[in-house]
């Protein structure tokens, strides 16, 4: 997996972070990918977060995913964060980010999927 991170500071819209991926990801890579956010959020607060994975191809296993995010905790993200996922086009992909976003919901996080990169802005501002 290729990763590229962008922090952008509003001072009226507050932070937002683009996170780039390119090429293919399993479930050690969406955990490299959430622990590297999850560092660069831990001193923001109210941090928006684009996590476009348009441009990988990935297979993840509905259990890796539960075990994954049985891990997480929100505390350790900055209060009042979002999180948009941007999938790939095809309705699998799709649907094994929604598996994704259900877990975080599940944990606390406030997170939706979206094909659409408006829809997606949209949804975090």
């Amino acid at each position: 997996m290729d990763l590229q991170i962008k922090l952008f500071r509003w001072l009226s819209k507050g932070h937002h972070i683009i996170a780039l991926t390119r090429g293919p990801i399993d479930i050690m890579g969406v955990v490299q990918l959430f622990a590297e956010v999850a560092e660069i959020t831990q001193p923001l607060e109210d941090c928006k977060i684009l996590i476009d994975l348009r441009d990988s191809s990935y297979k993840l296993d509905p259990a890796d995913i539960q075990a994954f995010t049985s891990e997480l905790r929100p505390n350790v993200w900055p209060e009042g964060s979002k999180i948009a996922l941007l999938s790939a086009p095809s309705k699998e992909q799709y649907d094994q980010l929604m598996v994704l976003s259900s877990c975080l919901s599940d944990r606390g996080f406030r997170v939706a999927v979206f094909y659409d990169a408006n829809s997606s802005a949209s949804w975090l501002a």
